[in-house]
């Protein structure tokens, strides 16, 4: 699973996450944090999320191809039915999945809505 969220300050702080998850041997996290500058609106923060994880998911599936190794990489969105990014889900998954992705959203979505979430509020106060 790949997932990213972004949470703004005085600059926008971006964190990626990446979760591996074994059955019956519970999951394993890492992530990337990073900060734009720039004022975004909120569907360019989350063109700009979905980007990063395509980013990184491409990067996995190349090296998984070089070890031979046959894994789904799901991507992890910060959109969902309720709130304000309700109105462009389609846009988003579609984006995904024409990377060659499989698309997770809320409340579905837990690399992007709890993993990254959470080390984006702690670095938001400080960037």
């Amino acid at each position: 699973m790949v997932g990213t969220d972004s949470q703004p300050g005085n600059s926008i702080c971006f964190v990626t996450a990446v979760i591996i998850y074994r059955v019956g041997k519970g999951a394993r996290y890492y992530y990337r944090k990073f900060y734009n500058k720039k004022s975004l609106t909120l569907k360019q923060r989350i063109f700009m999320e979905a980007t990063y994880s395509i980013e990184v998911a491409n990067y996995l599936f190349e090296k998984l191809v070089e070890a031979d190794k046959n894994i789904n990489i799901q991507i992890h969105l910060d959109v969902g039915e309720n709130g304000k990014t309700r109105d462009i889900i389609k846009e988003v998954v579609n984006m995904v999945l024409g990377c060659g992705f499989e698309a997770q959203v809320k409340p579905a979505s837990c690399g992007a809505s709890k993993v990254a979430d959470k080390h984006t509020k702690s670095m938001a106060k400080i960037g």
